[in-house]
């Protein structure tokens, strides 16, 4: 299960906007990235339960979390994309709240729903390759 989060340019070729933790000018994408609100973050984590109780009933053996490649969960663990001094965003346990949430939402739903050994992996990558390959962003827009 994922979210592309700015990583969404198809979106963006349609014209429509493209969200993430924080509204920044990346250098590396043609089209402008949206802050999250805090109802359409809270969304997004129901969908991730959503997502599990679908694939619960379409007899999946079991879901993975993806917190890796640059895709939103990792965004939000991110200090280099998530500039946000909220709940969301800060500290590096203020970071870790969006991927704890989505975790706990899966693992709930997995739990009311799903067979007892239903599998449940998280894929994570927190490293951050934009600093190696010369990739620069603008502070966050207002």
């Amino acid at each position: 299960m994922v979210h592309t989060g700015r990583e969404a340019n198809y979106l963006a070729q349609l014209g429509q906007p493209v969200y993430a933790p924080s509204a920044i000018d990346f250098s590396f994408l043609d089209y402008d990235v949206h802050e999250l609100s805090d109802t359409q973050i809270k969304k997004i984590i129901e969908d991730f339960g959503s997502a599990t109780k679908r694939a619960i009933d379409c007899g999946f053996d079991g879901v993975e979390i993806h917190g890796a490649n640059h895709y939103l969960i990792q965004q939000f663990f991110s200090k280099w994309s998530n500039k946000r001094n909220d709940f969301w965003g800060g500290s590096l346990e203020k970071r870790m709240n969006f991927a704890k949430a989505v975790t706990d939402k899966v693992f709930k739903t997995a739990k009311k729903y799903a067979p007892k050994d239903f599998i449940i992996g998280y894929r994570i990558s927190p490293e951050e390759i934009h600093d190696t390959v010369g990739y620069t962003c603008t502070n966050p827009r207002n």
